[in-house]
């Protein structure tokens, strides 16, 4: 029969780290509760928005389906998400960050085409 021996700074620093972990989980558990609080609020808005539409230019919902595949195939596939192609340089021709609007290689800042 064999008994290892494990120091008491191990076992300090395994509850260290599981708190570590814990505080994690917590901010992480907070922050998905934040964004889904966005997005109820975002669907609220898209929803009262359309309906304002709906109202004021007498659409219908057939429309609204319509548009939505149209902007979906901006990209050039039906997947169900606004992607959209990345922009290029005028000046070398390389991809441009869709998030902050300058080319990855030489650092031109081009101006955004579309507020999305």
């Amino acid at each position: 029969m064999s008994f290892a021996f494990v120091s008491p700074g191990y076992r300090l620093a395994q509850k260290s780290d599981v708190s570590d972990v814990s505080a994690k989980l917590v901010r992480t558990e907070d922050r998905i509760s934040d964004l889904q609080e966005q997005l109820d609020r975002l669907l609220l808005i898209s929803e009262s928005m359309w309906f304002l539409l709906k109202d004021k230019l007498k659409l219908d919902d057939a429309a609204l389906i319509e548009m939505m595949k149209q902007v979906d195939l901006r990209d050039g596939k039906i997947d169900g998400k606004p992607t959209q192609k990345p922009e290029t340089c005028a000046k070398c021709g390389h991809t441009v960050s869709m998030r902050t609007g300058k080319c990855l290689y030489c650092g031109t800042v081009t101006e955004k085409k579309t507020p999305f």
